[in-house]
């Protein structure tokens, strides 16, 4: 079974409103909300294509804005049998932003990144009520952190810490701590002109589970390639150059063995992908990536170990609905 993925498209009023990187700053107020939509459906249709699954969580429709009537209200559970009710996050897609799904002995908790910056509040009360609502545990974590954009797994009872440039700087042992004793765990952080953990790391797995880890050495504080080798082998650990990472290489998505990138990287990183076994998909991002500062990697977040269940609100569903959404959206820049 592939994996599972939470993604909010964009909403009818989506522009760059917070800048809390450095491609986001210097686009604050601009934004182009069509380009936007259909540059994530072009997402959405690469996961599915790759065997992913997606529920959707709708944005909310500004009052002044057109818009098509969503579906009745369905439902999403994870393995365990619980129910997920419907999302309404705010216009900003980037749900990694959310937290983090981890597993706490037998039982799944969302660890809340409820000191996240003011423009992902609503996010965290939605985030709060989906996982609360499916009889899921959430658990606020003091301080601020990035979620999955700073909390890599590795593979089993192993991961990457990459606290970003605006998270609290004990985060990361109050994350360890719940993730238990039995944990391997290893805490670096981001370096300038770098934000967030997920711009300097990538983590990817092909068909046959081989791992490789991609990093940009000079964008990770406290760590240094030689000393994750040792640590997470017999993962592979690949670096990524100044070029590539600036161009977005450690935002990539990997589903199922298929690295989903934004395009314009290296032939030299896409061939030792190839090389590696995996399949390359390349999106053109220039609003979501370009504007927003957020790569495939921060427009998902992936619920480990849950399924959608028929019926529900997954992507292959919605799909035409959202689609059609396009035409009404205003195409602004």
């Amino acid at each position: 079974m592939g994996a599972t993925f939470v993604m909010s498209y964009p909403g009818a009023d989506w522009q760059v409103s917070a800048g809390k990187n450095a491609r986001s700053s210097a686009a604050m107020g601009q934004g182009n909300a069509r380009a936007a939509l259909l540059e994530w459906i072009a997402l959405a249709d690469a996961i599915h294509a790759a065997g992913g699954r997606i529920l959707v969580a709708d944005p909310p429709v500004p009052a002044a804005a057109p818009s098509v009537a969503p579906p009745a209200a369905q439902s999403a559970v994870p393995a365990e049998g619980a129910t997920i009710a419907p999302a309404r996050p705010s216009g900003l897609p980037y749900t990694a932003d959310w937290g983090a799904l981890i597993r706490r002995g037998d039982a799944p908790v969302f660890l809340l990144a409820s000191g996240a910056a003011p423009h992902r509040a609503s996010d965290v009360e939605v985030a709060r009520a989906l996982f609360a609502g499916a009889g899921v545990e959430v658990q606020a974590l003091e301080g601020a952190w990035g979620g999955r954009g700073d909390l890599v797994y590795v593979g089993p009872g192993r991961f990457l810490y990459v606290a970003g440039a605006r998270t609290d700087t004990a985060a990361g042992g109050r994350i360890a701590t719940q993730l238990g004793a039995t944990v391997r765990w290893v805490e670096a952080a981001v370096r300038a002109p770098f934000t967030f953990g997920d711009e300097v790391v990538a983590m990817l797995r092909n068909k046959a589970q081989d791992g490789v880890l991609l990093v940009h050495e000079p964008g990770l504080a406290g760590r240094a390639i030689p000393e994750l080798r040792s640590t997470f082998a017999p993962i592979e650990v690949l670096a990524v150059d100044a070029e590539d990472a600036a161009a977005g290489a450690c935002t990539a998505l990997c589903v199922n063995g298929t690295v989903i990138l934004p395009a314009g990287l290296s032939t030299t990183l896409r061939g030792n992908l190839i090389r590696r076994g995996f399949q390359l998909v390349e999106l053109e991002l220039p609003e979501l990536l370009g504007r927003g500062g957020g790569g495939p990697h921060a427009l998902v977040n992936e619920l480990v170990g849950f399924v959608i269940a028929p019926g529900g609100p997954e992507y292959t569903l919605a799909r035409d609905r959202i689609s059609a959404l396009a035409e009404t959206y205003p195409a602004r820049t």
